[in-house]
């Protein structure tokens, strides 16, 4: 394979960073089958902390698995909620989800493990598209993020009539380029390698049609337009859905997998936050609040106190994760990231895990004295980044062959290997996977914490008697984000008194309820009660834990 001469002044710093990594053994991601005895293994070798559920089957026979990691009999424990798989593409997600729990999991003995379990409830779903990620394990490997649902993709009557063909026998489906004048695609001019759409603005005339490798097998002009599956998980979520669109499915919520999952979560009250491993990032770089789009009926930008919370856990990712890049904040439509913040009410946050680091060519390259300077290209950045890093092949060179569908044209195959711009290479996963395991205890630790202080008791005369006290939150996270005030969804800080016999309230109310409590804030509160005795305070909510005293007024 061709290698530039930039290679020559980046390869020893990329190398250099990635030295440790790369000399760690090889593992390989782990298929259904494999995931699904791991986790039952955690589940019989940690059956006093975790608890195990199918919450569904796919149409193609896989359990959709959930990991309750904790006090799985208190629904008064904060909890936070992990998930991969949302994009199939990304199998990467399922693995750090599952290496999740299996870290958490052998250190439960240690003191600090231990005292996190003991006040922190984990919901960990590693993979809610089996079906797609599984193509990744396939004979025959292409890059799917659809379930099993048959769907007529192309709207002809007739089902995957039209899929992938392996036209030279690798087990990999990558791209057909046809030399045509008619076409709209040509080469980089960083990289002939790498195809981009010819811009007429520029005078570019298009030289090359460009497809994924297969056959038109129902002659309608179109190439493997309506393959086996389905719909994508993470087009299926009602926020923002994009009716009509491929891969979305009829409606919102249409699929048992996305039902399985969104009921699952509805059911727990106290979730505070959600994890998602997938394509939709707002760690790297936070999302910004908008306030034209915050005010709208349907509201599309993240809320203002939100946005401040999701810059701090941003900055704090970038730290552990050691990610320099930055790339733009990415948001999927019918997303499950977005649901989780928009209904849901949660702070949400997401995350690829694996980022390109931006490889720049130095000025005396031969690139650099090109006439036109070129824009970021993402796939001629990675070719870089992968020529310099990576030790296993990913790129198919592009070669000639003979295809019925395009008599007397040159038709060549090659191109990117199906998933490995989306996933770190299996070796690299032992470093991703401390540096999120680090990050996602850190994000635990923030949770809203209740806390009663400051109590006070004084007798008034003629047997009454004033008790004073402040409801506390010392979490960084807020009882309710903003966005879950204004959804209802998430249950409000609840503060009730229970009296003993022959006792009355004079003044306060025996059961309030807070509209918010920040982060390291509190609320005071106060009651006026005739006749001595022991009183009770209940104060808190699911997602920040209750806690209960009892004052004696004498």
């Amino acid at each position: 394979m061709r290698k530039y001469k930039y290679l020559l002044f980046i390869g020893i710093a990329i190398l250099l960073h990635f030295k440790s990594i790369m000399m760690l053994g090889q593992v390989t991601y782990r298929d259904h089958m494999e995931m699904s005895q791991t986790l039952k293994d955690l589940q019989s070798k940690h059956s006093g902390i975790t608890k195990l559920i199918s919450l569904t089957k796919t149409q193609g026979g896989k359990d959709i698995w959930a990991l309750e990691i904790g006090k799985v009999s208190s629904k008064n424990q904060p909890g936070l909620a992990i998930l991969g798989g949302v994009d199939g593409s990304y199998i990467s997600g399922p693995e750090l989800s599952l290496r999740f729990a299996e870290e958490l999991l052998s250190s439960s003995t240690t003191d600090s493990i231990r005292n996190l379990l003991d006040s922190v409830s984990f919901y960990i779903i590693p993979n809610v598209s089996p079906d797609a990620s599984e193509q990744y394990f396939s004979d025959l490997k292409y890059t799917r993020n659809k379930n099993s649902r048959g769907t007529d993709d192309d709207r002809d009557g007739r089902l995957n009539e039209d899929p992938y063909e392996d036209l030279n026998s690798d087990g990999k489906i990558t791209s057909l380029r046809i030399k045509d004048p008619k076409g709209t695609w040509i080469t980089h001019p960083d990289d002939e390698r790498v195809m981009i759409p010819a811009d007429k603005k520029e005078g570019e005339k298009g030289q090359y049609i460009l497809i994924t490798e297969g056959f038109d097998n129902d002659l309608d002009k179109n190439f493997n337009e309506d393959g086996p599956g389905g719909i994508i998980f993470n087009k299926n979520l009602p926020y923002k859905f994009e009716h009509f669109k491929p891969g979305a499915g009829d409606y919102p919520v249409s699929e048992i997998e996305t039902k399985a999952v969104l009921d699952f979560l509805y059911e727990k009250w106290n979730v505070f936050a959600v994890l998602t491993f997938g394509p939709s990032d707002n760690l790297s770089a936070p999302q910004q609040f908008n306030k034209s789009d915050a005010e709208k009926q349907v509201i599309s930008s993240i809320l203002e106190s939100d946005a401040t919370i999701n810059s701090f856990i941003s900055k704090k990712y970038n730290e552990i994760s050691g990610e320099k890049s930055h790339p733009e904040t990415r948001i999927s439509n019918g997303g499950f990231m977005q649901w989780a913040y928009f209904h849901y009410g949660r702070l949400s946050f997401g995350t690829p895990a694996f980022y390109i680091p931006e490889i720049k060519v130095e000025p005396d390259t031969l690139e650099s004295y090109k006439k036109k300077k070129e824009e970021f290209n993402p796939e001629v950045n990675f070719m870089r980044w992968a020529d310099s890093t990576l030790q296993e092949e990913y790129f198919l060179d592009w070669t000639a062959i003979q295809h019925p569908d395009f008599p007397n044209h040159h038709v060549e195959v090659g191109g990117l290997y199906p998933y490995v711009r989306n996933n770190p290479p299996a070796g690299i996963m032992d470093s991703i996977s401390r540096t999120h395991n680090e990050f996602i205890v850190w994000l635990s630790a923030q949770r809203p914490v209740i806390q009663i202080i400051n109590i006070q008791t004084e007798s008034i005369g003629k047997n009454l008697f004033r008790l004073d006290m402040d409801i506390y939150n010392q979490g960084y996270f807020p009882a309710l984000s903003e966005i879950g005030i204004n959804t209802r969804w998430v249950k409000k800080p609840k503060i009730s008194l229970t009296l003993d016999n022959g006792q009355d309230i004079i003044s306060g109310h025996p059961i309030q309820l807070l509209d918010k409590l920040d982060g390291d804030s509190g609320h005071h509160i106060s009651w006026l009660i005739r006749e001595k005795g022991t009183v009770k305070v209940e104060a808190g909510a699911p997602q920040m834990g209750i806690q209960v005293i009892e004052v004696e007024l004498k």
